[in-house]
């Protein structure tokens, strides 16, 4: 059973190297670990129809994924993976660069919700590596809702640390009030969890 003092190699999928990768960041147990805070959040708290996306913009959609493949660039040597993601309103062209491995992942029909910055590409509105994960259900960690961003150590990703601390946050309750209960009704501050 985890706890606040278990060691981080206890958590599924971090194994020894993820262990050492979160040991640079000075995090060794759980405690360590749901007390590293994130320097910022992006809000996709609202979903946007790919009709109504602008250049330039920060967004969120859902849809389907209608074509997906890899292609070589000759000019810059690297794998391009290419999507065309519709929702009800319009299609949306999507890349990203040396992921041939998304061809595995998503396939068409698949249900994807993808953040990222919207831009144009041949005339065309393009998301350029986006984050994505597929949206079966409302519990997604890295396209929807506040999304945080925390500094990381190479060989480390957002995506691993989010789905790291999502095992641990409900041992939240467990972490001892510190603040004076005075202190927390003069400041009018949230109460803790217990």
């Amino acid at each position: 059973m985890i706890n606040l003092s278990s060691k981080i190699s206890d958590l599924s999928r971090v194994g020894k190297v993820g262990a050492k990768l979160l040991k640079k960041l000075g995090l060794e147990n759980i405690q360590d670990l749901l007390f590293y805070l994130p320097f910022r959040y992006d809000d996709f708290s609202l979903i946007s129809k790919v009709a109504d996306l602008k250049i330039g913009q920060t967004a969120n959609i859902r849809g389907e994924i209608q074509l997906i493949q890899n292609k070589r660039s000759f000019k810059r040597k690297i794998n391009i993976t290419e999507a065309l993601i519709s929702d009800k309103t319009d299609s949306l062209k999507v890349i990203w660069f040396n992921q041939p491995f998304l061809t595995k992942n998503l396939k068409p029909g698949d249900l994807i919700s993808l953040a990222g910055r919207v831009s144009e590409s041949q005339g065309q509105l393009t998301m350029i590596s986006p984050q994505y994960e597929k949206a079966y259900g409302n519990d997604l960690v890295h396209t929807q809702g506040l999304i945080p961003n925390y500094h990381l150590t190479e060989g480390l990703t957002q995506k691993q640390l989010r789905y790291f601390i999502k095992q641990i946050i409900t041992l939240a309750p467990e972490v001892s009030e510190w603040l004076p209960s005075n202190i927390q009704k003069k400041l009018a501050l949230i109460h803790s969890f217990q």
